[in-house]
């Protein structure tokens, strides 16, 4: 594409007739057929290559009074514009979801990827646990890669005759404008709690982060939601609101010793599932689905559906039920503690939180789960660079219960399953599906779920 014709995306009048093949943010992939993007980051700010850029060649596009071939007032807000009208603006041409929210969002996202190809069509997810391309799955650094690898998936997806792209959309992405550019056809948002505030700082910042996303739907698009406070919020914006449980969305559910009975459109599905915000997730992702498939089709999907895995996933229900789940907002703990409450059995709760990260929620959620939990034990849970007795000893701090703390994680597992009773029930929370563990500079292997099976089998469970 020529320069002048690629500036005109971002409203920068050109007369530069050079061919440019590539946009990029990265000072090492420049040439004299790019465009250099300068980026005040976060941690790094990248208009201290400006003159390098210019030595090997690029267009150089800075931040005003930076002194770039080009200036606009925020090189990220169209950074992303760039790098998608490069390739043809993919995204134009397929159907892409979004899905925002503090918890839920991987649950929400996953049932709409397999709602969509049961009901044949193809997909791609970019989600928390990776990027599915119909068969394939390709590992993900962030919840929400980059634009520029955004860009480059989006077109693949074409090529590989994609039409439905759903994504998870974090906070992060949206404050850093790591999406600019992207449009979606709907916005799903599954609730609003705190998180992040080591980033964010204040919950206001969060959720004006959160809700930042609809700036990026598309002209004839529409929001999806289920609660209350998130519904008055979206409800001033200029686009549809479509509310889950309400209308031709309404439902209701009981619970059953296989789990949930669902009661949609007059007619009844049981689930293999054991807790309320579960349902309230999956019906979501139904809402979302009623947008692209018939019932025949939804009726189908809940036949066949089931949940996915990490997410209060039942590893063990005989002597006892032990349960992996990826709780790590207070709010998700909360959801916990109230749903296990309700069973009225003897409980356990194993986990940490993470290190390098929101040191405000600690306290907060060991006050929460000493609420609802008989027996709590935390232990190691990706501390990074900090010590995890102390993140440990933060944590408990909030509890008005005796608390164990158990750094090794194995360790704390075996005591909970040693220690259990008959009928009691084991949560083992925070890592999920995860199968690895940050400690220090170390990337070390750890798996919930397997190291209950082990240890399950050693006992002849």
């Amino acid at each position: 594409m020529r320069l002048w014709e690629l500036l005109s995306k971002i409203d920068v009048e050109s007369r530069d007739d050079r061919e440019i093949d590539r946009v990029s943010r990265y000072i090492e992939e420049c040439d004299s057929k790019s465009i250099f993007v300068a980026i005040q980051g976060t941690h790094f700010d990248t208009h201290v290559y400006i003159d390098k850029a210019r030595e090997q060649g690029a267009y150089v596009l800075t931040d005003l009074d930076r002194g770039g071939d080009s200036e606009v007032v925020d090189t990220r807000v169209v950074y992303g514009v760039l790098c998608l009208a490069l390739l043809g603006d993919p995204h134009l041409f397929l159907n892409i979801i979004g899905v925002s929210g503090t918890n839920g969002k991987s649950s929400v996202s996953h049932a709409i990827y397999q709602g969509l190809r049961i009901s044949g069509y193809t997909c791609c997810l970019c989600s928390t646990d990776g990027i599915y391309m119909q068969e394939e799955v390709l590992e993900t650094h962030n919840t929400t890669p980059s634009i520029d690898i955004l860009a480059d998936l989006l077109q693949e997806c074409i090529r590989r005759k994609i039409t439905h792209v759903i994504m998870e959309v974090s906070s992060h992405s949206l404050a850093q404008y790591r999406i600019s550019g992207l449009t979606f056809d709907h916005l799903v948002y599954t609730n609003l709690g705190h998180d992040h505030l080591d980033y964010h700082l204040s919950y206001m910042a969060y959720k004006d982060a959160k809700e930042s996303g609809i700036r990026y739907l598309k002209k004839h698009g529409s929001i999806i939601l289920s609660q209350d406070p998130l519904i008055q919020m979206m409800k001033t914006s200029e686009y549809l609101c479509i509310e889950c449980g309400k209308g031709e969305y309404a439902y209701s559910y009981d619970w059953n010793e296989q789990g949930c009975m669902l009661h949609y459109q007059e007619k009844d599905f049981i689930l293999p599932i054991h807790f309320d915000f579960e349902v309230e997730n999956l019906m979501l992702s139904i809402t979302t689905l009623s947008q692209y498939i018939s019932n025949s089709h939804i009726y189908y999907f809940l036949e066949q559906y089931r949940p996915l895995r990490g997410r209060m996933e039942m590893v063990y229900n005989k002597e006892y039920t032990i349960y992996v789940d990826y709780a790590h907002t207070l709010e998700a703990y909360e959801a916990l503690g109230r749903n296990i409450a309700r069973l009225h059995r003897e409980s356990w709760i194993v986990f940490g939180l993470g290190g390098e990260r929101d040191t405000m929620k600690r306290k907060l959620i060991g006050e929460s789960v000493s609420k609802y939990f008989d027996h709590i034990i935390l232990t190691s849970d990706n501390p990074r660079g900090e010590d995890p007795y102390v993140i440990c000893e933060m944590i408990a701090k909030g509890s008005t219960k005796p608390t164990e703390i158990m750094i090794e994680r194995a360790e704390a597992i075996k005591y909970a399953i040693l220690n259990a009773k008959k009928h009691d029930i084991i949560i083992v929370a925070g890592k999920g599906n995860e199968d690895k563990i940050f400690v220090g500079s170390e990337c070390l292997y750890f798996k919930d779920r397997d190291v209950i099976l082990e240890l399950l089998v050693k006992r002849g469970l």
